[in-house]
């Protein structure tokens, strides 16, 4: 599977799969590009990852070093609030964060869920991880960890 193309032009190629080998090729295909990879490739593209310095995003998400850069390129793939954390350190907004949520392979923000819709509030104006980890706690949510 070309790691190029777009979730709409693989899904025009799985339409047209119509036999059982074909969907085995494809779900192949799959199989050796795993979505940390699809997540590290797609988050490194971002713009405001680009000009992010890397040790400002370590402190900021208090993620282990050595993790961190496995997260980076793909060797790794981060539970969701890791991802979060990555996502507010980097100012990433919620469509950004919600593509990031995607490529993971992880559950989309909720807005009806309390805390989902404390880091959806935060990934709007801006905040940083530990605001919205003082925020969460103030409501009396989990922290992101």
């Amino acid at each position: 599977m070309d790691k190029k193309k777009t979730t709409r032009e693989l899904m025009d190629v799985l339409r047209n799969v119509d036999s059982a080998r074909a969907l085995g090729d494809y779900i192949d295909a799959i199989d050796k590009n795993p979505p940390a990879a699809g997540f590290a490739q797609f988050f490194n593209a971002l713009e405001n990852v680009k000009n992010a310095d890397n040790a400002r995003l370590i402190a900021d998400t208090n993620i282990e070093r050595t993790y961190f850069y496995q997260i980076l390129n793909g060797t790794r793939k981060p539970g969701r609030d890791k991802l979060l954390l990555l996502c507010l350190a980097a100012k990433l907004g919620p469509d950004d964060t919600r593509r990031c949520l995607e490529a993971n392979g992880s559950a989309q923000l909720y807005s009806r869920d309390r805390r989902d819709a404390i880091v959806i509030f935060a990934l709007q104006h801006g905040l940083s991880a530990s605001q919205t980890n003082e925020l969460l706690d103030e409501f009396g949510e989990e922290i992101l960890v």
